[in-house]
């Protein structure tokens, strides 16, 4: 497995293949099926905090007493962020690789605290998953984007395990975004996370959630921004997350300069025995195409490598066709 080594925010993985976090790393018997598939690293299944919140009212339902409704949430958060630390523990007692703990931020909340708790409790590398949808006309974009940083620079002031960022796509310049995130202290970049859309069901007349589960081809919506982030933002260790299903896809990313890829959708398809035919392929592609290893291979065609980087400017769709 030397061929698939890879650094990883400081981290030494044995292959680029990052469980990503799903209800698949929600046990600990499934991350210990991951680890003897030749997973590089495991992401947690996050922390949520409409989970917490969610659980809170439910329990609280019917009462009104204020005083009643902070001693249920109190409990309930102790209840949850107690039961994710055992996890972390667990896992890192059980597993060989490298246990990365996920909290999911909306708002501000406590989340440096529980950051904290999630580093003393074992975890080797944080990732922080934050997703503020602007639903307000009247509020800039740079309002929310400042949210987003603010929030990572208190986790990172917290912790002294390395910080990823699993970001949206939603962004006017991605780039800047990172860039700021990585001045704040975060080691590490996820591109990009995908979120159920709503899609309407014309039988029903009602919404509902749309397809869960990626394709191959959505990657090439992030291969763009890994190339010029990796060239651009050198001190970001850069991944790419959805819609890598086989070595194929992975292949692409860590070419355009990716440290890792994170897979989803192929475990569910698949189950955790699939990491072990991905690492097979990737290694016979390294090969074919002529590199001593991983490290070799990743950046060639990047943005400061790719012979024709141009490619990864245009953005003309019409005129594109207008040509053929």
């Amino acid at each position: 497995m030397g061929k698939l080594s890879t650094q990883y925010m400081g981290l030494s993985l044995r292959s680029p293949y990052v469980a990503s976090s799903s209800g698949l790393t929600e046990k600990v018997a499934s991350l210990v099926a991951l680890d003897q598939a030749g997973i590089g690293a495991v992401v947690l299944k996050s922390l949520f905090e409409e989970q917490i919140m969610g659980l809170t009212n439910s329990i609280w339902e019917g009462e009104s007493d204020p005083e009643s409704y902070e001693a249920i949430r109190s409990y309930t958060e102790a209840r949850e962020v107690g039961a994710y630390l055992r996890t972390i523990r667990d896992a890192k007692a059980s597993c060989g690789v490298p246990i990365i703990a996920s909290i999911s931020c909306t708002v501000r909340g406590r989340w440096e605290e529980f950051a904290k708790q999630m580093a003393e409790a074992g975890a080797d590398a944080l990732e922080v998953n934050i997703f503020l949808l602007p639903t307000d006309a009247t509020r800039p974009a740079a309002d929310y984007e400042r949210l987003y940083v603010d929030t990572v620079k208190r986790v990172v002031e917290q912790v002294s395990i390395p910080v990823s960022v699993k970001l949206a796509r939603m962004f006017t310049n991605p780039l800047h975004m990172m860039s700021q995130l990585s001045y704040v202290g975060a080691k590490g970049c996820i591109l990009f996370n995908r979120y159920y859309e709503p899609d309407i069901d014309l039988a029903s007349m009602k919404l509902v959630p749309g397809e869960m589960f990626s394709t191959p081809g959505e990657l090439i919506q992030t291969l763009r921004w890994v190339a010029m982030g990796t060239s651009q933002i050198e001190p970001l260790d850069i991944g790419v997350s959805t819609g890598v299903h086989t070595a194929h896809e992975a292949a692409k990313a860590i070419l355009a300069g990716a440290c890792v890829t994170q897979v989803c959708t192929a475990l569910y398809q698949h189950g955790p025995v699939y990491v072990s035919q991905l690492n097979d392929e990737l290694e016979r592609l390294i090969e074919e195409h002529g590199f001593s290893n991983l490290a070799a291979m990743r950046g060639r065609m990047d943005y400061a490598h790719a012979g024709n980087p141009a490619m990864f400017e245009r953005s003309q769709f019409m005129i594109y066709y207008a040509s053929r």
